[in-house]
């Protein structure tokens, strides 16, 4: 319980940055100075509740509220419903990873007091915030333990819900048999509760399911029946004019589709699902001029948006109530062992009116000393156990989060951009052509450095680079990247001086230091302008020699130098001078080579007036050779 308890307090210091980021909105006048009793606490979460939606912010404001006054009184019910819908709340603001941490806490309170109703739902929503992360075999597993525990409490509510989860699941799987049931059962149950607009986002899943079977008069039906509600939100009202135009689609009517496309353009910018149904139904037309700009705006909208950070948060928050149950089973064990002890005791007191007290004592205390180390010893393989599961996740994590955004994106869209230009290409102007293939061969570009750096990444990250340092010529090997990128310096009119001694040699890896001056001098040309200057220097200090790129480019604030070599992949990073994007995986590679060579690395920069990034290299390595990474 101590450890449960720390493990908690850990998680509160560490959510509470992400809290303080978050705007707060004042309590209502109505909820001042109220009287600290179960009723109140009943009152304020029923307001969250309602609010969760509309206003998830003032929601937020309400429930801590409730969430102070429910723990002064000592109200574990109230205090377990309270973290549910404060979870809830964060979601429906798109922060999972305090959503995820506020469900994780509601399951850890409810399961420590068997609060099973609130247990169920915290199951439902961790499922949720699983779901949303793409880690749909996961989120299977616990809306399964959500929908058992809510059938053997025999709350309806709670077996809708876990329901609907499941269709969500089973659509993200592609089963759609599971889908079709379990969507059914979940709109069958939400009308029978008057849950109106839960039960149109059931019949969506349900129109999804008639929709993979190719049945698409079915699924038609039923995203019709969703837009002549009465009841529907703004949100899902949007929604399913997507639905309906990718079904218009499919149906090759692409008038009824182009028309619910543009209604849900009238409503909030496109995004790319949406932009690619429109250009779509324009190609259905023959209309390639408007499929054309419509597959180039699906193309601008596409970003990448890395999930490493939620997702480790979600692994650890889950691996954390996984030790809290191994915890709970060796907190049994412990208990058997006491009673065990208990009956020893007895039983030797008995024997010592008979006979051999002696021996019986010396048996049990062998037998307890067994058992101890036995419990010592599953202890440790626990957390051994626990420890490569993290790291083997969070390479996992990185990897594919690059791979699924990074790499898909760029190529998915320049595939599709390419079709249209090999269909259509009578219809453009050599100027037009050019011009869009300028914009192919720059992206493809671009997505060959990432997917450079990214092997050399998941090599490091596998074993596989052998650290080999031997006697070389740092000058050449400079220069030698200088070439490299004369031509894309050539394009911004940057100039690139080498101002290394040609006669510096020393002992370093030559791939791995190859690989950090790359990416240095990728990095400077990217954020340096026209008629720019980038210059390469080395001086030797002691048994030290310290190598500066220095830019005079755009530069940055201290706050983001701080930042630059974090290994985080999901941080905003700042375009090039024309717009270049970055992962800054690249840097996080110059930072585990660097320190490979037992060196270090970092950046001097001032806004506006360029950067030096700077590192060190130890003269020689001879008790380190051939170390694999």
């Amino acid at each position: 319980m101590f450890k449960a308890n720390l493990l908690i307090l850990f998680l509160l210091l560490i959510g509470m940055p992400l809290l303080a980021m978050m705007p707060m909105t004042g309590i209502p006048k109505e909820f001042e100075n109220l009287r600290a009793d179960t009723l109140t606490v009943q009152l304020l979460n029923q307001k969250c509740w309602s609010l969760r939606r509309t206003d998830p912010l003032s929601a937020i404001t309400i429930g801590k509220k409730s969430l102070e006054m429910a723990k002064e009184i000592h109200y574990a019910k109230g205090e377990a419903q309270i973290l549910n819908y404060l979870g809830i709340c964060y979601f429906n603001l798109s922060d999972s990873p305090t959503a995820t941490e506020y469900f994780y806490k509601a399951l850890l309170f409810s399961d420590s007091l068997n609060i099973s109703i609130e247990k169920g739902y915290a199951l439902n929503n961790i499922a949720s915030s699983l779901l949303f992360e793409g880690e749909n075999h996961q989120a299977l597993i616990f809306a399964r333990k959500a929908l058992a525990l809510q059938t053997q409490n025999k709350d309806k509510k709670g077996i809708a819900y876990a329901m609907m989860r499941l269709s969500d699941v089973y659509r993200n799987l592609q089963q759609n048999d599971s889908l079709l049931i379990t969507a059914q059962t979940a709109y069958k149950l939400l009308s029978e509760l008057g849950m109106k607009e839960n039960s149109l986002i059931a019949l969506k899943n349900i129109g999804r399911a008639w929709e993979r079977e190719k049945q698409y008069g079915k699924a038609l039906k039923c995203y019709k029946q969703i837009e002549n509600s009465i009841s529907i939100s703004k949100t899902t009202e949007r929604n399913v004019y997507a639905d309906l135009a990718r079904v218009y689609n499919l149906l090759r009517l692409p008038d009824q589709a182009i028309f619910y496309g543009k209604r849900w353009l009238s409503t909030e910018k496109g995004d790319e699902l949406i932009l690619r149904q429109m250009a779509n139904s324009y190609a259905l037309k023959d209309n390639w001029k408007e499929a054309f700009q419509y597959a180039r705006k699906s193309m601008a909208v596409m970003d990448s948006v890395a999930k490493e950070e939620r997702l480790s948060q979600i692994r650890n928050l889950q691996i954390l109530y996984e030790t809290r149950e191994k915890e709970k089973e060796n907190v049994n064990l412990k208990a058997k062992l006491y009673k065990r002890n208990l009956f020893v005791t007895a039983f030797a007191a008995i024997i010592i009116l008979i006979c051999s007290l002696v021996l019986i004592l010396l048996s049990k205390r062998l037998q307890q000393t067994r058992l101890n180390q036995l419990l010592n010893q599953k202890n440790e393989e626990i957390l051994i156990q626990r420890d490569h599961l993290d790291e083997l996740n969070q390479t996992k994590n990185k990897l594919f989060s690059i791979i699924a955004h990074d790499l898909r994106g760029p190529v998915g869209s320049a595939s599709t951009f390419l079709e249209l230009l090999t269909k259509q290409a009578n219809n453009f102007t050599k100027e037009e052509l050019l011009e869009n293939l300028i914009l192919i061969k720059d992206s493809s570009k671009a997505t060959s450095k990432l997917l450079e750096n990214l092997l050399t990444w998941a090599r490091a990250q596998k074993g596989e680079i052998v650290f080999n340092p031997q006697k070389n010529d740092l000058f050449k090997l400079v220069q030698s990247n200088i070439d490299l990128f004369t031509s894309n310096a050539e394009n911004k009119k940057i100039r690139i001086v080498n101002e290394i001694n040609p006669d510096l040699t020393f002992e370093f890896d030559q791939e791995m230091i190859n690989t950090v001056i790359r990416n240095l001098i990728n990095n400077a040309i990217k954020y340096t302008g026209e008629n720019g200057l980038i210059t390469i220097s080395a001086k030797e200090i002691d048994e030290i020699v310290e190598i500066s790129v220095t830019d005079t480019g755009i530069g940055m604030d201290s706050d983001s130098t701080d930042l630059l070599f974090i290994t985080d992949l999901k941080q905003n990073r700042k375009e090039g001078t024309i717009g270049e994007k970055g992962t800054g995986l690249g840097l996080i590679l110059c930072k585990e080579f660097v320190w490979k060579h037992k060196g270090t690395i970092w950046a001097e920069s001032e806004s506006g007036k360029g950067s030096t990034f700077k590192f060190t290299l130890p003269r020689s390595h001879s008790k380190r050779k051939e170390i694999a990474l």
